[in-house]
């Protein structure tokens, strides 16, 4: 027959897991508490973060095709001008050459041709500014972009930070991970104000 463990023997299984409590670090539950919603937050702003950031990089790149094709209009606009203007210098010419017969048709021509080079000069103007001003659209949005991006890095930083902190225990990681967070709402800030 076996018989179970002597008293003694209990009595000394109980001061040796007392002894091995007392030296082993305590867990501080606030900060990881704390720690845990931190990540949490920062976790839901790095989620927030991103999709602005998605959205303003694509407002950018619309914007970016919208001034290309303004840019575009403006190249035919300019050519059809240098076209009309090189037709109507053609005509000029031959009206200096021309016999009384042809003069008033060839006037008549050449004052056509120099109005249809006038409007399409003033249209290139306005299409030269809708161009301009769809380009600097595109490069707010892109601005836009990048302080979304830079506020998202931080965020996942201030993430690492506060879940090594639990792990840890230390306060000072946890504190990092606060500051990285206020960091991304500088630029999550910023991004808006761009």
């Amino acid at each position: 027959m076996e018989s179970g463990p002597e008293p003694q023997e209990l009595f000394e299984s109980v001061e040796h897991s007392k002894h091995q409590l007392e030296h082993e670090p305590r867990v501080d539950r606030r900060l990881v508490s704390r720690a845990a919603i931190t990540a949490t937050i920062m976790a839901v702003m790095a989620a927030l973060g991103s999709l602005l950031s998605g959205h303003a990089v694509n407002e950018a790149i619309i914007k970016q095709a919208q001034a290309t094709d303004q840019w575009e209009y403006y190249q035919a606009q300019a050519t059809k001008q240098h076209l009309f203007e090189g037709d109507g210098r053609m005509l000029v010419s031959l009206l200096q050459a021309g016999t009384k017969d042809n003069a008033q048709a060839l006037h008549n021509a050449v004052k056509e041709f120099k109005t249809l080079s006038d409007k399409y000069g003033d249209e290139k103007e306005d299409l030269k500014t809708k161009a301009e001003s769809v380009e600097k659209q595109s490069e707010q949005r892109f601005s836009e972009h990048e302080q979304f991006s830079l506020a998202v890095a931080c965020f996942q930083i201030a993430i690492v930070l506060a879940s090594v902190s639990m792990m840890l225990q230390q306060k000072w990681l946890y504190n990092a991970s606060l500051s990285s967070g206020i960091v991304g709402l500088i630029f999550i800030s910023m991004g808006f104000m761009s």
